[in-house]
C-alpha cells in the first residue's frame, strides 16, 4: 500500500493498480490520481477501457507514479504501454528492457504481456510483438 510518505515529491499523477486496498485520501488528492483495477497475477480488464486511463498517464507531462502492491506485474505491463506511447519504447519489447534498467525483478504473467500487446496494437495501431513473445530479456512469462 502507498502511502503519501513514500511518493517522491515531484510525482503529480498516480496511476493506481491494486483492488486489494484503498489508496490513503493524501495519495489520492495529490494531484491528478486515476484507478485501474485489477487483481494480482491478472492484466486489467480489456472492457474497462484501460486505453483511456493509459492514454491519459502517457499524455501527462510531469511525473507519472505507476503502482501496484509489489510492482513486479500489473504495474510493469502498465509501464511498458505508456513508455510506447509516449515514444520512450519502440515496442513492448523495447519498453521492458527499459523497465529491467532501473527494476530487475519484474515477473510479468502471459496475462500481462498479452495485455500490453493488445494495448500497443491499440492505442497506437501498429502490430505489437505476440503475446509470449513479449517479456524482458531472459524472462519466460508465468502462466496465467
Amino acid at each position: 500500500r502507498l502511502t503519501a510518505g513514500e511518493l517522491p515529491a515531484e510525482v503529480d499523477f498516480v496511476l493506481d493498480l491494486t483492488c486489494e486496498f484503498a489508496e490513503p485520501l493524501a495519495v489520492r488528492s495529490r494531484g491528478a490520481y486515476r484507478a485501474l483495477p485489477a487483481l494480482d497475477g491478472v492484466a486489467p480488464p480489456l472492457r474497462a477501457d484501460p486505453g483511456e486511463v493509459l492514454r491519459s498517464a502517457a499524455a501527462h507531462r510531469g511525473t507519472v507514479y505507476v503502482h501496484c502492491a509489489y510492482g513486479h506485474g500489473r504495474a510493469v505491463a502498465a509501464a511498458a504501454v505508456i513508455l510506447v506511447l509516449r515514444g520512450l519504447a519502440t515496442d513492448a519489447s523495447d519498453a521492458f528492457a527499459l523497465i529491467r534498467k532501473s527494476r530487475r525483478r519484474i515477473f510479468p504473467s502471459r496475462a500481462h504481456l498479452t495485455f500490453v500487446d493488445a494495448m500497443v496494437k491499440r492505442l497506437t495501431g501498429t502490430p505489437a510483438d505476440g503475446p509470449g513473445v513479449v517479456g524482458p530479456a531472459g524472462h519466460t512469462p508465468r502462466s496465467s
